[in-house]
């Protein structure tokens, strides 16, 4: 089971079409940790992680409303 590190994220963007097909296709960092479930949308959303114990720069990983998850974790990282 992965968890995310206990630091804030660096930053957190909806990735969609090209985007999202650039971050996951042959020219991606492999040491970006990946989650992508087809069931749940080619929508997705990059976690990017500012911790440098943690082996993965980013989280990318696929949801049905990527606007609202990066409206959720952009408000923990304004605390």
């Amino acid at each position: 089971v992965q968890r995310m590190s206990s630091a804030l994220p660096d930053g957190v963007e909806a990735v969609t079409g090209d985007r999202i097909r650039e971050l996951r296709g042959p020219g991606a960092d492999g040491r970006i940790f990946v989650s992508l479930r087809p069931w749940s949308g080619a929508d997705g959303v990059l976690v990017r992680l500012a911790d440098p114990e943690d082996p993965h720069p980013a989280w990318l990983f696929t949801s049905r409303h990527p606007a609202r998850v990066v409206a959720a974790l952009t408000a923990t990282m304004d605390r």
